[in-house]
């Protein structure tokens, strides 16, 4: 029998996996059709071409950060109201990724807008961190006779951030419009972690 304060695991994965799913989906409505075309459907989809890349940009990110989850998750049987609290933390900041994605499509030239952005990322991966700390601490939310290291998963949260200071430093010192390439260096940094893990 489990303590009273355990929360039933497939309760916390549907709503793990709805919030991502509706965060992932409200995404797209940051992309408007355009009312009028006078120049033609290209020249106006060229337009939204900073709405379009912070979408790709994040949907992506937000793929890896539900590949992250599923496999920190993966050998624990039980959920203490500590972990539960952490999840609901790491939640929030991820809801706020449409506002933020948003923020950096309607506005690429400003400066604050990138802020704002690599800030929420930051904060979702200090909820990831702060995760695998409290795994680290409560052995007995695994199943039996699991591995308690395959929660620690240190290396997306900080390639994450390191990308998210990255594309800080490039709006700083170069261009607040091409700030968000920093975040392509995530792609082969996991790609190429992955390789290594094998």
């Amino acid at each position: 029998m489990q303590p009273r304060d355990f929360f039933p695991r497939p309760r916390l994965d549907a709503v793990t996996d709805g919030v991502l799913a509706i965060t992932m989906t409200l995404l797209v409505l940051s992309l408007d059709v355009p009312d009028t075309l006078p120049a033609g459907l290209w020249p106006a989809l060229v337009e939204l071409k900073p709405k379009l890349f912070s979408w790709l940009i994040s949907f992506l990110i937000l793929a890896q950060f539900w590949v992250t989850q599923v496999r920190a998750m993966r050998d624990v049987e039980h959920i203490d109201s500590g972990l539960f609290r952490i999840i609901v933390v790491w939640l929030a900041c991820i809801s706020l990724l449409p506002f933020a994605s948003s923020l950096i499509g309607e506005h690429p030239n400003y400066l604050g807008s990138h802020i704002v952005y690599a800030t929420n990322l930051i904060g979702v991966e200090l909820a990831v961190i702060w995760r695998s700390w409290h795994l680290r601490r409560h052995p007995a939310l695994f199943a039996p006779g699991a591995d308690t290291r395959s929660a620690e998963l240190w290396f997306r949260p900080l390639a994450v951030a390191g990308c998210a200071a990255l594309s800080i430093a490039i709006a700083t010192l170069w261009s607040s419009r091409d700030s968000s390439i920093g975040y392509l260096l995530l792609f082969p940094l996991v790609f190429w972690w992955e390789r290594r893990s094998r």
